[in-house]
C-alpha cells in the first residue's frame, strides 16, 4: 500500500486550503470571536473525524449558520469579544460534541460507522447493520 499522494489530492488540498482559510477567518468573526479562532475551527474537526469516518457530503468545520447561531446564543450572555464570551463559546462547543457523540451512542446498535452512514445517506436515522 502506497501512501504517498497523487497528484490529484496534492491539488484538492491545496484547493480546499483556498477556500477555507478566509472562509473559517470570516466566520468566526460573524459569530464574534477573533478570527484567528477560525483556523483552530477549520482545522481540528477534519484532524479529528478523519480516522473515524469519510465521507463526501460531511463537512466538518465552521460553517455560516453555526457561526450565527454561536452569536446569537451567546450574545445576550456576555459582550462580544470578552473573556466571558469565548469561555462561553468553547462550552458551547464543546457540549455540542458531546450531545452529537451521546447520540450517536444511544441508538440500538450504534457506532461510530452509524455516524457515517446517517451523514452520507442524508438521512438523520441510523442505519440497520
Amino acid at each position: 500500500m502506497e501512501l504517498r499522494p497523487s497528484r490529484q489530492d496534492i491539488v484538492a488540498g491545496v484547493s480546499v486550503a483556498v477556500v477555507l482559510v478566509p472562509q473559517s477567518l470570516a466566520y468566526a468573526q460573524l459569530a464574534g470571536m477573533p478570527a484567528y479562532r477560525g483556523l483552530f475551527a477549520a482545522a481540528i474537526p477534519p484532524l479529528v473525524a478523519a480516522p473515524f469516518a469519510s465521507s463526501p457530503y460531511l463537512q466538518p468545520g465552521p460553517t455560516a449558520v453555526s457561526a450565527l447561531l454561536t452569536f446569537g446564543a451567546l450574545s445576550p450572555l456576555a459582550s462580544v469579544g470578552s473573556t466571558r464570551y469565548m469561555e462561553l463559546g468553547l462550552l458551547l462547543a464543546l457540549s455540542s460534541v458531546s450531545y452529537g457523540c451521546s447520540s450517536d451512542f444511544s441508538a440500538p446498535g450504534s457506532s461510530l460507522t452509524c455516524c457515517r452512514s446517517r451523514c452520507s445517506s442524508g438521512s438523520c436515522q441510523p442505519q440497520p447493520s
